[in-house]
């Protein structure tokens, strides 16, 4: 009587399925890339649709490597990203009253940059990217793995300090 009762199919079980699977799909996604990572990535791990969306929208140039990059965005790369190249930084995000907006600067028009580290994981790290003529702009990086860290610090080794 004991294996017929267990081999049952109950309510819970369908409770159980209706909870997981969600999750186990949510988490294939994530760990295939078919949805935007939740730590930094560098150039191989974006779709080639992802690159030539950046390429059209002049975020990076045809050849240009993505170096280091993080979405924040939940099912596209396309609504939200920030990283940098060999030879510049970038910011872009989906507004819902302007569109599509960006903010990009080379390594030589940076001055400074300002990081706030994130408190944990499920916070994300800030980094402020002060241009020469005094306008700045934000990229938000997860700190899962401690991969903001190395981000920062590989975008730092770049950035030309004037003489």
């Amino acid at each position: 009587s004991a294996l017929q009762y267990n081999s049952s199919w109950n309510i819970r079980h369908s409770i159980t399925v209706i909870l997981c699977v969600p999750l186990l799909v949510l988490t294939f996604a994530n760990e295939n890339s078919l949805i935007p990572s939740d730590k930094v990535i560098n150039h191989d791990n974006l779709f080639k649709s992802d690159i030539n969306f950046l390429q059209r929208k002049k975020i990076i140039l045809p050849g240009e490597r993505v170096l280091s990059f993080y979405s924040d965005a939940l099912f596209s790369n396309k609504d939200d990203g920030n990283g940098f190249t060999e030879g510049r930084v970038f910011s872009y995000w989906v507004d819902e009253q302007k569109g599509f907006q960006s903010e990009i600067a080379t390594f030589q028009e940076i001055s400074d940059i300002k990081v706030e580290y994130a408190d944990d994981t499920l916070s994300n790290t800030t980094v402020t990217i002060i241009r020469s003529d005094d306008t700045e702009f934000m990229l938000f990086i997860s700190a899962i793995d401690g991969l903001d860290k190395a981000f920062v610090k590989d975008l730092k080794s770049r950035i030309k300090k004037p003489k």
